[in-house]
């Protein structure tokens, strides 16, 4: 997959909001990212190709802006996110790294809209009640901007433990 690393004080941040909720997996600091495609399995062919088409993109770097937590259900799951501001640069990075990913996967095109958001956790038993008076409890947040500088293309694993996500690239946004 490729994702936007977070400042370790955005990730501190976020911890910070991580209470509260039954039943929750919170995600830990040095896994919270903000994915701009997934990819799935891929060759070594594939991969050396995604690295130099991603090498390819030529992006000012660029500010984001956590403004809202939510959450979203998944199968039978509730996923705890926080949501980040429109931002007209995201969206052109993201659509950058999507057409070079796609582009070499001819039978599979991006099946979902970027809904721009970090995860900080996973509700595996849902319950409806808490859910709400979480949103509600985090309706306002404090202006918290980070600068984005670089993305990173990461290989992820799925252990008994969970994912192990490593770097694989950093790509750095022009100054």
């Amino acid at each position: 997959f490729v994702a936007i690393e977070l400042p370790t004080e955005i990730s501190l941040f976020l911890r910070i909001h991580q209470n509260g909720l039954p039943n929750t997996q919170w995600t830990s600091a040095s896994h919270m990212h903000l994915t701009l495609h997934f990819i799935g399995e891929v060759s070594q062919e594939q991969l050396r190709d995604i690295e130099a088409g991603l090498s390819t993109i030529q992006i000012v770097a660029f500010s984001l802006q956590i403004n809202k937590f939510d959450f979203f259900k998944q199968n039978l799951q509730a996923i705890l996110w926080a949501g980040i501001e429109h931002s007209t640069d995201l969206l052109k990075l993201q659509s950058q790294v999507v057409k070079i990913i796609d582009s070499f996967f001819i039978a599979r095109k991006n099946m979902y809209n970027f809904l721009p958001h970090i995860t900080i956790g996973r509700m595996n038993l849902i319950d409806h009640l808490s859910l709400q008076e979480f949103s509600n409890k985090r309706c306002t947040v404090p202006p918290t901007t980070f600068i984005v500088k670089s993305f990173t293309l990461f290989k992820s694993v799925l252990i008994p433990g969970g994912a192990v996500y490593t770097a694989i690239r950093h790509y750095f946004l022009r100054e």
